[in-house]
């Protein structure tokens, strides 16, 4: 679509507004064109809106680095969303204002001139970490993460891969701040295309009406002298004539609507009749579709209605724009141009309101969408990363830049007396809102994300209108506006480096390890912009050496992350039983015992291990693994826990587990039950409205009787039951380096306790195995033994990683496998013994319990970096889903 011109500068609101350029728009409503910018949708710099960017990139630092100093601080993405969609939409109608058309080529080029840069040097940064320092069960993750944040669908790879937001069970991706990145770019990529989509249905309607309901009156100089219309406009050479029309009377539409559709539109060359000149550029041409003309004494004038804005401008004194000669020097008719620039201008101002509209629609849709999804049960990062619920804030931004109130408003005392409040207002609503509201604040999805975007709207509306006031001076200070300058890089990089140089690398904790993290997000962020993205921004390159350096650029990256997150190869050694805790199988040709695994996420990792083929044949087992992700034995009426220090839910699956776990045991009817619990039933949790945790007494005995539950399901088809003690677990917080009080050891220590206790019960049929003292043998959490990772990076599970074969099958990736090696024997050698002791006495009772059990092994352990546990791997790898709300119970059966 193309207008081709534009006579008037942007609204009221526009005015002052930082753009690619930085030059102000000198032009106004009503002036004569001059010449047209040479700079596509340069708008003016408002200095405060880079000091709102500081405040805003700071709150986000500050929740980063510890979300108790200010709650909502992760609001601070959404000041920025509201700062694009008005900055963008302006740009969008400043360019259409200004050249009567949007060069898409344009806008999009600059937007990659200005992103791009900083992000890769973020990707290049990860795939050196990756290289170095990264676990190896982290790889194929991160490498996903770096791909999809190169080509911006990063914010649904975290919904597809379940990666939450708010709960991270060790460092989270490195990445996971760009889904903000992503969900920007799309806006930048669609947002475009709706702006001339609007204002190309509208100039098509104008021309519609005008070419099927108007024609183009023709008043020759003599007859218009007289009060007489004596045709239309046919070609160069002719005239059509029609009925007169009496002097002093309206000309109605009955008319001239005879004529009107076969009349081509043409130039207005004649001499002497250049009274109404035809729109140019809009194929055939189009008038005003309500142009009225009437009779005066000094000549014929045409006159618009109110509705669409009064007389032209131009109008000399008469009410109109004189469009014939008479005896008045100063009935002067407009020149084609400026008709015709006129014209356009309501023609835009029409398409704004039709935009602004449907900003207005969008924006409530996704405000209602987001509140119509939300439920205390729901997957809040579904609803915080997904571009449809989040786009509610970068439309009200995009609806104020469309916002152009009249002059006679803002000179109203209503205005005078709201406007000059507006800055203050605002910004104690979103002081107020960064304070109370939290990620898991159930207002924030039922319209509080809208409230921060009317908010800081109103802080904007305050600082262009009113560049004078107390907040506009101090948001335009020195300091503050440098700090918004450099914005983008400090949210760039700030997220890694906390990730990078988190507690067991750099040994430091607390304000020492912030003011470490804080140092080289800053100095990274000054160099980066002074150094790469200005030069690179304002760079001026032929056309080929774009069209090569932006492609090589992009592969080169890809390479760089592909390259430093391929897993190394690993020589694996798959022990045979032997020496004095190895218990031979019962007999090669006989049918292999089936064991059956129970539990959660941790059982479900282990049973994978214990189902590695190459290690479970040689014990004559059938290891079938149907733990349930998620769910332990002991849920709340309401689901509801607080995981990681903070609200969340379990899935729907874990109300039903007793009911679960007794259809496993009448399906696989299995010699053995073995049983892997403790990471939900040691979390904070309410039971009959107190909030309660292991250790108190009252829990405590509702935990035994949960546990004897399980051991009664386990055993009713006759199978032995082996209880293993939950090993220690190291998941700190990834910012402060902090455990959560769920994951501490004396709640680990309490929880297997229990579990002796419990078993004790149970004689015949119930015997605990010391999972504990097998894989931490010193007491302490052991991620490596032997020179193997042995804990996933999450510092929960054991590596449970799949790889796709060519026939379908998934099967243990070899740092599953080499962890199965070290892991897998003791605990299969414990298992063989009980199931050949329970056939040996499959015909006789009374058995006596054997005696709790754990391996007799010297074991090397090392300390590695622990990262996140809801992380999954759906591409080219598949890894265990964390065991977080949101993911479904999975099951496994032996893996060949």
């Amino acid at each position: 679509m193309s207008l081709r011109a534009s006579p008037a500068g942007p609204g009221l609101l526009e005015r002052e507004v930082p753009g690619d350029s930085g030059q102000a728009d000198s032009g106004s409503a009503g002036s004569k064109p001059g010449r047209p910018d040479t700079h596509r949708g340069s708008i003016s710099y408002v200095p405060a809106l880079d000091g709102i960017r500081a405040f805003a990139v700071a709150a986000v630092i500050i929740y980063h680095l510890n979300n108790s100093w200010l709650p909502g601080g992760l609001l601070g993405v959404d000041v920025f969303f509201v700062l694009s969609g008005y900055l963008i939409t302006s740009l969008l109608i400043s360019e259409l204002d200004r050249t009567g058309e949007i060069s898409l080529k344009g806008f999009w080029g600059r937007r990659a001139r200005r992103l791009l840069p900083a992000l890769v040097i973020t990707l290049l940064g990860t795939a050196l970490y990756s290289w170095l320092w990264a676990p190896i069960d982290r790889l194929a993750t991160i490498r996903g993460d770096a791909l999809s944040t190169l080509f911006y669908v990063a914010n649904w790879r975290f919904i597809l891969t379940n990666q939450n937001y708010f709960i991270h069970f060790g460092p989270p991706s490195p990445l996971l701040h760009t889904w903000s990145l992503a969900v920007e770019e799309q806006f930048y990529i669609v947002w475009p295309l709706i702006t001339l989509g609007v204002f190309a249905a509208v100039v098509s309607l104008w021309s519609y009406r005008s070419r099927h309901k108007r024609a183009l009156p023709v008043v020759s100089e003599e007859n218009a002298k007289q009060g007489r219309f004596m045709g239309f406009w046919r070609d160069y050479d002719e005239l059509e004539a029609i009925p007169e029309v009496a002097a002093e009377e309206w000309v109605s539409e009955e008319d001239f609507e005879e004529a009107a559709a076969s009349i081509p539109l043409a130039p207005w060359e004649r001499e002497g009749a250049r009274e109404l000149p035809y729109l140019e550029g809009y194929g055939t041409g189009v008038v005003p579709k309500y142009l009225e003309l009437r009779s005066t004494r000094n000549g014929v004038s045409g006159h618009l209605p109110r509705s669409l804005g009064g007389p032209l401008p131009s109008d000399p004194g008469n009410g109109g724009v004189s469009v014939a000669g008479g005896a008045s020097p100063s009935a002067v008719a407009l020149t084609d141009e400026e008709m015709s620039l006129e014209i356009r201008r309501r023609i835009l101002n029409s398409g704004r309101k039709w935009f602004a509209l449907l900003a207005a629609v969008l924006a409530v849709s996704s405000t209602v969408w987001m509140a119509v999804l939300y439920s205390p049960t729901a997957n809040l990062s579904r609803l915080y990363y997904g571009t449809d619920t989040h786009a509610q804030v970068i439309l009200i931004g995009a609806l104020l830049a469309l916002f152009r109130p009249s002059h006679h408003w803002l000179q109203s005392r209503a205005a005078k007396a709201v406007i000059p409040i507006l800055p203050y207002l605002g910004v104690v609503a979103v002081v107020v809102l960064w304070i109370t509201l939290t990620g898991e604040s159930s207002l924030l999805y039922r319209g509080g994300f809208a409230l921060v975007g009317i908010s800081t709207s109103a802080v904007l509306i305050g600082v262009l209108t009113r560049p004078e006031s107390a907040v506009s001076r101090f948001l335009s200070h020195k300091a503050l506006r440098y700090v918004g300058r450099i914005s983008y890089g400090l949210y760039l990089y700030h997220w890694p480096a906390i990730v990078f140089l988190n507690p067991g690398q750099t040994h430091l904790n607390g304000l020492p390890l912030d003011a470490l993290r804080l140092s080289v997000t800053i100095v990274a962020a000054v160099l980066s912009f002074h150094f790469v993205e200005q030069p690179i921004r304002h760079m001026s390159l032929p056309k080929f050496k774009t069209l090569a350096v932006v492609p090589a650029t992009a592969i080169a990256t890809i390479a760089a992350v592909i390259a430093s997150t391929a897993a190394p190869a690993l020589q694996i050694h798959i022990p045979k039983p032997s020496g004095s805790n190895a218990i031979a199988p019962p007999s090669p040709t006989g049918a292999a015992a089936k064991v059956l695994i129970e539990g959660d996420s941790l059982a479900w990792s282990l049973g994978v291990e214990l189902a590695v083929s190459q290690i479970e044949s040689q014990y004559n087992l059938n290891v079938v693994d149907d733990a349930t992700i998620g769910c332990g034995i002991a849920p709340p009426p309401n689901l509801q826990v607080i995981l990681n220090g903070n609200p969340d839910g379990l899935i729907p699956q874990c109300a039903t587990w007793a009911q679960t776990w007794q259809n496993d045991v009448n399906t696989v009817r299995p010699v053995i039950v073995g049983i892997l619990l403790g990471r939900w039933e040691i979390t904070d949790k309410y039971l009959n409205g107190t909030l309660t945790h292991i250790g108190d007494p009252s829990y405590d005995n509702y935990l035994q009787g949960q546990l004897k539950q399980a051991i009664t399901i386990a055993s009713s088809g006759g199978a032995k039951v082996v209880l293993m003690t939950m090993p220690y677990l190291e998941t700190p917080d990834p910012t402060t380096g902090v455990a959560y009080p769920e994951l501490q050891m004396q709640r680990v220590d309490e929880w297997n306790a229990i579990v002796r206790k419990v078993a004790a019960g149970f004689p015949g049929v119930a015997s605990v195995y010391d999972l504990n003292k097998q894989v931490d043998p010193g007491g302490t959490f052991v991620s490596t033994m032997q020179g193997t990772q042995i804990r996933s990076s999450d510092g929960v599970h054991f590596p449970a990683n799949f790889i796709q074969t060519q026939d379908g099958r998934k099967i243990p990736d070899s740092a599953s496998i080499a962890a199965a090696a070290i892991v897998a024997p003791p605990v299969l050698t414990y298992i063989a013994q009980l199931a050949r002791q329970a056939g040996s006495n499959s015909s006789s009772s009374g058995q006596s319990a054997i005696a709790e059990t754990s391996p007799n092994q010297s074991l090397s352990t090392t300390t590695s970096t622990i990262i996140g546990e809801s992380q999954g791997e759906s591409t080219t790898t598949s890894t265990i889903p964390g065991e977080s709300p949101g993911t479904s119970g999975a099951t496994t059966s032996s893996v060949p």
